[in-house]
């Protein structure tokens, strides 16, 4: 809530959050929409949401003037094509799927099918709409339980559905994409991955055309799982990865997920194959979601002294290179009589523990990983999903194409 002082010229003016507004400073005329004042800072303070949609705030001003005020906008009144393929939409939080409610400047989920295709009025001519709204996360929130609540939603949703999209918070959609790959196998049906790196309300948001090629994505005559994100800064198309072979690379770009071979470029008006991809198939997909969480993940850096969890079930190390870690902690390791998996701070290449000493060492004392290329994310799902499954051997089996 605004200061007294504020609240009452508001009021003589008759403005409320959500209208557009003429702001005079000694310097300079703002125009924008006033937002409703954060939880913290300095009530005096008018926010104001400017055109390029940046928040700034404003401490002294000489007047303000309401140039209008809109009401809620209202959702298209849209028939959707009752013989278009049926996609499932799966929201679990993030921006992606929001919008701004300008009457009380915050973001809410949209959860009808018509307020979807009045953001995104393209889809009715892609396929038909259901949107479930399964969790309302942050992704740095996510946890591998609800990896497994995630999976099993799919797994429920496939029989009604003629392709799925998951959408996702970005920090860790790579890891919730790479345990669905693991935990969702002999997929009848595509099951797409997508997110927002910009939210809904920036000129520039990346959510709009996301959304949109992710569906297209999942009407394709393909199965499996698969990441959809800007393949570009520009909104030429999207890049379709490999969902357990993608990374985000980047805090803030909206092409921030790079794999090393993306598998399709899809734009609004086309789809261009890179790769050749399991068909649609006719087969009862398998539910393999037991995982086991308790493990140890540690990060080898130049000084850094080993500490292990006795209590651990396993411990996977992000080791440097082709997969080594400072001769001084064999001894620890050779100690701890549980599954041992090696992984490389590195993004291409494959662990090979042949080449130096250090990695003999390490094959002597029965560490995984010799000659496994897969991302260091990827290998920290996988241990867990292995135990869980009751057999750490599996991490050498190529079980969704982790494994180049």
């Amino acid at each position: 809530m605004y200061s007294k002082r504020v609240q009452s010229i508001l009021k003589k003016k008759n403005i409320k959050p959500g209208c557009m507004v003429e702001v005079r400073t000694d310097q300079e005329t703002i125009r924008g929409v006033l937002m409703p004042r954060p939880m913290f800072g300095d009530s005096s303070i008018l926010i104001i949401k400017i055109e390029n949609g940046y928040n700034i705030g404003v401490k002294s001003f000489k007047s303000i003037k309401r140039l209008s005020c809109k009401s809620r906008r209202k959702s298209m009144s849209v028939k959707q094509k009752l013989k278009s393929p049926k996609i499932t939409i799966i929201s679990t939080g993030g921006t992606v799927l929001s919008r701004v409610d300008y009457t009380t400047g915050g973001v809410v989920p949209i959860t009808k099918p018509e307020e979807l295709l009045a953001e995104v009025p393209e889809l009715v001519d892609i396929a038909s709409i259901r949107i479930v709204n399964l969790l309302s996360k942050f992704s740095e929130n996510i946890t591998p339980k609800d990896w497994q609540l995630i999976a099993k939603e799919i797994y429920k949703q496939i029989p009604k559905s003629d392709g799925i999209v998951v959408l996702h918070g970005t920090d860790t959609l790579s890891y919730t994409s790479a345990a669905l790959s693991f935990m969702l196998q002999d997929l009848p049906v595509p099951v797409i991955l997508t997110g927002a790196q910009r939210s809904s309300d920036r000129p520039s948001t990346d959510a709009v055309m996301n959304i949109i090629c992710s569906v297209k994505a999942a009407t394709l005559d393909i199965s499996g799982v698969y990441v959809c994100m800007h393949a570009t800064m520009s909104d030429d198309y999207c890049y379709l990865h490999n969902a357990a072979r993608v990374r985000k690379c980047h805090t803030s770009r909206r092409d921030a997920f790079k794999s090393d071979r993306p598998l399709a470029k899809i734009s609004l008006n086309s789809v261009e194959f890179l790769e050749t991809l399991p068909k649609r198939k006719s087969v009862k997909p398998k539910l393999c979601s037991d995982l086991d969480t308790k493990i140890q993940v540690v990060y080898v850096h130049p000084g850094a002294e080993l500490k292990i969890d006795k209590d651990s079930h396993a411990l996977v190390l992000i080791g440097t290179g082709l997969g080594h870690v400072p001769e001084s902690w064999i001894q620890k390791l050779k100690r701890y009589k549980k599954p041992i998996v090696i992984t490389s701070q590195c993004v291409h290449g494959r662990i090979n523990l042949n080449v130096y000493s250090t990695g003999r060492l390490l094959q002597s004392i029965g560490v995984h990983g010799h000659l496994i290329d897969a991302l260091p994310e990827t290998m920290i799902v996988k241990t867990m999903w292995a135990l869980g499954q009751g057999d750490i051997n599996l991490i050498y089996k190529n079980i969704a194409g982790e494994i180049a």
